[in-house]
C-alpha cells in the first residue's frame, strides 16, 4: 500500500513540474526520457519511517523528565512520520530529475546514496529544534525569549549551525562526483551560519583555560600518531583555494559548530546532578561525536576528553579551544607531510 501511494505521488510531483512521465504500475517503475527507476518496497519510505520512529523513541526516553509524553507521541511523532514519508517522495522525484537533466550515473551512485540521510538528518535536527521551542510539549514553562532576536538566541546558535554543517556535508556528497571538491561550498555555508549567530556566540564565549590548550594538543598528537598509515598516502597538493578553505573549516568552523552542539547543547542537556547521569551524558555525546568521524574510537575518545574538559568549568569555550588546538595540530601535520586524509 505504501509503495502504491508513493508511486502515485512521485508521478504526480513529476507531472506537476512539467515532465512527460512514463509508468509501469505492476512493477512500480516510473521514468522520464528513458531514465527509469523502480520504487521497490524498501524505497516506499518505510525505512525512513522506521529510522525517524526509532530516533523519536530515543529522544523521548532521554527527555522524559521534561516532555509531555502523550502530546509527544500523539502529535509530534505522527507529524514526523508523515514528513519523513513526504520527504522520501520528494527524494525519488529529485533522483529522476537528476538522472534526466544531469547524469544517470551521478543520480544512482551519488544522490541516491546520500539523499536519504540528507533528509533524515534535516528532519531529525528540525524535530529537536521544534521540541525545544514548543511550550505545549513541556511540563514546566520555558524561558521567555520575547526580547531576544534570532541572532542572539543561544539555543538556536548551538543547533542551527550544526544542522547547516550536516546538511552541507550530505548535499556535497549527493551533488559532487568527488565530495572533497565541494568542500569550499561547505565552508561557505558553515561560515554564514556562524556569522548569523555571532552575537549569541560572543555571549557564550569566555576566556579558555590553559588546561584546554594542553588537552587539545594531546588529542591532536594522539590523532596523528594513531592514524593508519596505509590510509594516508602522500598525494599532490590540491589548489591553494581548496587548502585555504579546508584549513579554515578544519581549524575554526568545525570546532566551533561541533562543540556548540555536542558539549554546549547535547552534553549540557543530558547532564544531571548525579554520577550516573554525568557518565551517561559524557558517553552519549561522545559516542555520537565519534560517529561523526571516520575513526570512531579515536573520535569517541576525543569527545570524552572535550566533554570532561567542559564539565570542569561548565564553559563551552574550553571545549572549543581544545578542539581548535587539536585540529590545528592535525592540520599542521597534514601540511608538512601532504597527507590530506588526516583532515
Amino acid at each position: 500500500t505504501l509503495s502504491s501511494l508513493t508511486f502515485f505521488l512521485v508521478f504526480l510531483v513529476l507531472t506537476l513540474t512539467g515532465f512527460d512521465v512514463g509508468v509501469h504500475p505492476p512493477t512500480y517503475e516510473i521514468g522520464v526520457e528513458g531514465f527509469w527507476v523502480q520504487i521497490a518496497s524498501q524505497c516506499s519510505g518505510v525505512e525512513g519511517i522506521a529510522l525517524i520512529t526509532i530516533f523519536m523513541g530515543f529522544y523521548a526516553a532521554l527527555m522524559r523528565p521534561d516532555l509531555r509524553q502523550k502530546r509527544f507521541w500523539l502529535i509530534l511523532v505522527p507529524l514526523a512520520v508523515l514528513a519523513s514519508w513526504l520527504f522520501n517522495i520528494l527524494r525519488i522525484a529529485i533522483l529522476i530529475i537528476i538522472g534526466v537533466r544531469v547524469s544517470p550515473e551521478h543520480a544512482l551512485n551519488g544522490f541516491h546514496s546520500y539523499a536519504g540521510w540528507l533528509m533524515f538528518t534535516a528532519l531529525a535536527l528540525l524535530i529537536v529544534l521544534i521540541a525545544h521551542r514548543a511550550q505545549w510539549l513541556h511540563r514546566s514553562p520555558l524561558p521567555q525569549h520575547s526580547a531576544t532576536t534570532l541572532r542572539q538566541d543561544t539555543l538556536a546558535a548551538k543547533i542551527v549551525p550544526f544542522i547547516v554543517m550536516m546538511l552541507s556535508g550530505v548535499f556535497v556528497s549527493a551533488f559532487w562526483p568527488d565530495p572533497a571538491a565541494g568542500y569550499p561550498v561547505r565552508a561557505l555555508l558553515m561560515a554564514l551560519a556562524l556569522l548569523v549567530f555571532l552575537p549569541a556566540i560572543r555571549a557564550l564565549w569566555s576566556r579558555p583555560s590553559l588546561e584546554s590548550l594542553a588537552v587539545g594538543l594531546a588529542v591532536g598528537v594522539l590523532w596523528i600518531v594513531t592514524a593508519p598509515s596505509q590510509e594516508l598516502p602522500a598525494t599532490d597538493a590540491p589548489s591553494l583555494f581548496w587548502i585555504t578553505t579546508r584549513l579554515l573549516g578544519t581549524i575554526l568552523l568545525v570546532p566551533l559548530i561541533e562543540e556548540l552542539f555536542f558539549r554546549g547543547y547535547l552534553l549540557r542537556r543530558l547532564h544531571r546532578d548525579t554520577l550516573v547521569w554525568t557518565i551517561l551524558a559524557v558517553a552519549i555525546s561522545s559516542l555520537l561525536f565519534g560517529l561523526m568521524h571516520d575513526r570512531f574510537l579515536a573520535g569517541t575518545l576525543a569527545g570524552v576528553a572535550f566533554g570532561l574538559l567542559y564539565l570542569r568549568r561548565a564553559e563551552t569555550s574550553d571545549a572549543i579551544a581544545a578542539h581548535i588546538v587539536a585540529n590545528a595540530t592535525i592540520a599542521l601535520a597534514a601540511l608538512l607531510t601532504a597527507k590530506w586524509a588526516l583532515i
